[in-house]
């Protein structure tokens, strides 16, 4: 799901800043102006347009901050209504800068409420739809300073598995995914002992074990702890209980 979102963004890279805009092609100069916030914006976003034709783009999308991810959520049926840049940070999970995995949402926040949002695409790179002077850019998440982003959230949606493996793992839980943890704290060194697909208390100590090991005090929270752990090209997370 990840690759999925990231290689899509890619795509719309060089598209133009219209406000509201969710992807619509090929706007023309009267539709710009009805949608815009005002007639020097709507001139910005209209020069953009120009530009962008006469470097020989055919197709020219659309997009604001927050249309930018809208589109893409709505066209998969990850979300089922138009959502703004707050909205989207209100259905993030709350994570630290330190967290960002490729696929996570960075925000604007001027101190009263979000108000721009991007994605982070890996290697310290963001995809966000800019502005109306540049439409949609791919750069170095300190590109406009360090504190330019300030808040980060992840979206539970495109976490592959999600749906199978938030639960809370208790002592005789019997299954396949009992037995697929187990042989994967075997193999991180946190023995289990045999991959039975049963929870017992050499399992219920390798998950204490696991967690005591990769919680940092930044991720503590008042009654949970996050925990994120890359192993090969994969990251494993999840929520313990404290």
């Amino acid at each position: 799901k990840i690759e999925d979102f990231i290689n899509w963004l890619h795509l719309q890279l060089g598209s133009i800043y219209v406000w509201g805009a969710q992807g619509e092609k090929n706007l023309s100069d009267a539709q710009i102006r009805s949608m815009e916030t005002s007639e020097e914006n709507a001139v910005r976003a209209i020069t953009l347009k120009r530009k962008r034709q006469a470097e020989g783009m055919s197709v020219i999308r659309a997009f604001d901050c927050s249309g930018l991810i809208v589109c893409y959520l709505l066209s998969r049926e990850h979300i089922k209504a138009d959502i703004n840049a707050a909205g989207l940070y209100g259905i993030c999970a709350p994570i630290e800068r330190t967290q960002l995995l490729a696929g996570d949402l960075v925000f604007r926040h001027n101190g009263v409420r979000v108000h721009h949002v991007g994605v982070y695409v890996g290697e310290n790179m963001v995809i966000h739809s800019k502005g109306r002077d540049v439409g949609v850019v791919k750069e170095h998440i300190n590109n406009n300073g360090e504190a330019y982003w300030n808040k980060y959230g992840r979206l539970s949606m495109l976490q592959e598995g999600d749906e199978d493996m938030a639960k809370v793992i208790t002592k005789s839980m019997k299954g396949s995914d009992i037995k697929t943890l187990q042989t994967a704290l075997n193999e991180l060194g946190y023995s289990c002992g045999a991959a039975d697909g049963i929870a017992g208390d050499k399992t219920m100590r390798a998950i204490q074990d696991f967690a005591a090991a990769h919680v940092t005090a930044a991720s503590i929270l008042p009654s949970s702890v996050t925990v994120n752990v890359k192993v090969g090209s994969r990251t494993y997370t999840g929520t313990a209980k404290v």
